[in-house]
């Protein structure tokens, strides 16, 4: 009962890293909503389970990944990652209008350091504008329905009205 276990003091340091989602204009981008992975040594994607911003948890299925979201910055910030690990963002809906980015985007961290307090990540991604599709079948059938049957009426009483020359 008197055994002294001695301490152990681990340093946490949190990371955090900023998404900013862009168009094609350099506009920011609200709305648009992401995964957050890594990958480990046997390439096995680990998906984040997040909540308000913050990791608590990870999975091996997308399904259950949390989801964080642009704002009307269009950025959306992670906290509570590795600061030595290699995170990839994948766009998982895309903002009104745009298209889903289909690349993951690898987040870059700014300090130098594995063990750096607060250290700070980036990553961006560019979506394209959905383009409208064309107008297509121009004047349509209805008047050439409409003429075709005119020309079939015409010939209808052409032909009876020879026949009934033809018979006097």
């Amino acid at each position: 009962n008197d055994v002294d276990s001695g301490s152990i003091t681990e340093n946490v340091y949190p990371g955090m890293i900023t998404m900013t989602k862009t168009g094609e204009d350099n506009e920011t981008l609200s709305g648009a909503e992401f995964v957050v992975y890594y990958k480990d040594k046997e390439n096995t994607k680990h998906y984040a389970k997040i909540l308000d911003g913050v990791v608590t948890g990870w999975t091996t299925e997308e399904s259950e990944a949390g989801k964080i979201t642009t704002g009307e910055q269009g950025t959306a910030t992670i906290n509570g990652l590795d600061a030595d690990v290699t995170y990839y963002f994948k766009e998982v809906k895309a903002p009104n209008g745009y298209t889903i980015n289909t690349s993951d985007e690898q987040a870059e961290w700014t300090e130098a350091g594995a063990t750096a307090a607060n250290r700070t990540g980036s990553v961006s991604m560019s979506d394209t504008k959905l383009a409208s599709l064309p107008s297509t079948g121009g004047i349509g059938t209805t008047i050439f329905t409409i003429g075709g049957c005119a020309i079939m009426i015409i010939a209808a009483a052409l032909f009876f009205a020879s026949r009934r020359k033809s018979s006097k």
